[in-house]
């Protein structure tokens, strides 16, 4: 028995041969099946355009690169903890600031940009968009497993560190692991998840 690998295909283009090798020990005879989940890749530049436009709706303005948005309270407040504190009614002015956000960062969607989006989601206190991510990464990405482990284990995302455990399946993927510079930033806890791991495959 083999364990299930993941094979990214981007869906834009629209010729491509897609292929891939199971380079555990095959036998004949074996049964083979395979899944897909369709990612959605959605542009916010527009949306943004209109969500943060003046309206009835909301209430209080951010500034965000020098550009002005025109957010509701009590949304933010209900999804975050900080911006809960920022517009509460015991709030004094100056006793805390809104960070400056990188529009780049809140207006694409990118691989590249998922350590920036777990970081501000744990800075403005955002367990949603925690979650989102969190599900994004357990049906696609590009993102070494060594560097997701060490992501899933900093902000909570349980069911991505159950996987990539479970992924440990011989020892080579192991000593992979412990080589890596993000094995050292892993907490005690998940190093000995990872060692019962191992004590199971030795």
């Amino acid at each position: 028995m083999f364990l299930q690998q993941q094979k990214p295909v981007d869906v834009t283009d629209e010729v491509q041969t897609v292929l891939t090798e199971i380079t555990e020990d095959v036998f004949f005879n074996c049964n083979v099946r395979y899944e897909y989940t369709s990612v959605p890749i959605i542009s916010m530049t527009e949306l943004s355009h209109e969500m943060f436009l003046p309206s009835d709706k909301n209430d209080a303005i951010l500034e965000v690169d020098g550009m002005q948005l025109h957010v509701n309270k009590s949304f933010l407040s209900y999804h975050s903890d900080f911006f809960s504190t920022l517009f509460s009614s015991n709030f004094k002015e100056g006793q805390m600031e809104v960070h400056n956000l990188s529009k780049d960062c809140v207006s694409k969607w990118h691989h590249k940009s998922v350590p920036k989006l777990l970081e501000l989601a744990d800075r403005f206190m955002i367990p949603s968009v925690i979650h989102h991510v969190e599900y994004h990464l357990l049906h696609y990405t590009k993102i070494v497993n060594e560097n997701l482990m060490w992501m899933a284990d900093r902000y909570g995302m349980d069911l991505l560190l159950e996987k990539m455990i479970n992924e440990l399946e011989n020892v080579a993927r192991a000593r992979k692991l412990k080589a890596s510079s993000d094995y050292m930033k892993l907490s005690d806890k998940i190093k000995a998840k990872i060692l019962d791991k191992v004590m199971t495959i030795i």
